[in-house]
């Protein structure tokens, strides 16, 4: 299960200590942290987690229907390499305890491999409203040998300040 919404990633000084300061900085890779644990009763098969994060005009349900359509493809393209290359390597995935818990970050692309980067545009206009960040995450994973995912899609609101509030999209959030 997801443990609460998307955090900030965390800003640390020279010595790892946690600065006071934690906003977006301008030229900061674009990302957020998805948090998830497992609850039990049973350990899982965690077999992964493909996410992205969106920055968009918008929050209307059209913007988000889009974006979320725009993931299923290519996190159904992602799945499908996954489970080729598990196949190849003959190898499981390590095992879920209950209570265990863990976190993946959640970059922001443009059709490349290389992460984008906050600008100080970007940032002003988060603050403003003039656009929100959109987090999707999938997560796979199986129990009792049965694949399930759990599924989450959520929009950072105006004005983007950590920790931020975070809006539930519409769809894509739950689990099969």
């Amino acid at each position: 299960m997801f443990d609460g919404p998307p955090r900030f990633p965390e800003q640390k000084d020279g010595k790892g200590q946690l600065l006071s300061d934690q906003s977006l900085k301008a030229g900061d890779p674009i990302f957020f942290n998805v948090y998830f644990r497992q609850n039990g009763p049973n350990p899982v098969v965690f077999l992964g987690s493909i996410r992205t994060t969106y920055l968009e005009t918008d929050f209307k349900e059209e913007t988000e229907q889009k974006l979320i359509a725009e993931f299923k493809k290519i996190s159904s393209n992602d799945w499908r390499k996954y489970r080729a290359n598990r196949q190849k390597q003959k190898r499981e995935p390590p095992a879920f305890q209950v209570g265990q818990s863990s976190w993946n970050s959640a970059y922001g692309f443009s059709g490349t491999a290389q992460p984008l980067h906050w600008t100080q545009d970007d940032l002003n206009a988060l603050r403003a409203g003039n656009e929100v960040a959109v987090v999707l995450t999938e997560i796979a994973y199986e129990d009792n040998y049965k694949p399930h995912h759990a599924r989450r899609c959520e929009v950072l609101q105006p004005p983007a300040i950590p920790p931020g509030t975070w809006h539930l999209c519409d769809g894509f959030n739950g689990t099969d």
